[in-house]
């Protein structure tokens, strides 16, 4: 081999890897959205989202009474998530697991006393 051939097969397999690495990072946009709702009649202190496969867990605080918050995350496949409100120390309400499939957007409403989910007839928009 010539003295620079080396060095150009170096710098080709490197770039072809990173190119590679950035088609793979940027298929993880959110393909799933639980939108909730609270109907409870007193403010949410915190509300954590668990998917059972993946183990994904986000957790958002403070969402008023009568507030719409949207949970956005990248799930590779069929899966199920439970929610767990907190309105106050001591107060909880867990829901029941959810199944949901990439693409699926899913409407959790909260009440003094359950979670009420429901699949939303429209899915996530494609990115």
């Amino acid at each position: 081999m010539k003295p620079g051939t080396q060095y150009l097969l170096i710098l080709i397999v490197a770039s072809t890897l990173g190119l590679g690495l950035l088609i793979f990072l940027g298929n993880s946009q959110p393909n799933v959205e639980a939108i909730v709702i609270n109907k409870s009649g007193q403010s949410i202190e915190k509300i954590q989202l668990q998917t059972e496969k993946s183990g994904k867990n986000v957790v958002l605080r403070g969402v008023d009474v009568g507030a719409e918050v949207t949970i956005k995350f990248h799930n590779d496949g069929a899966d199920t998530f439970s929610l767990l409100v907190d309105f106050s120390p001591g107060k909880e309400i867990r829901g029941d697991p959810v199944y949901f499939e990439p693409g699926q957007r899913v409407v959790a409403t909260v009440t003094e006393k359950e979670i009420i989910s429901n699949l939303a007839p429209s899915q996530v928009p494609a990115n």
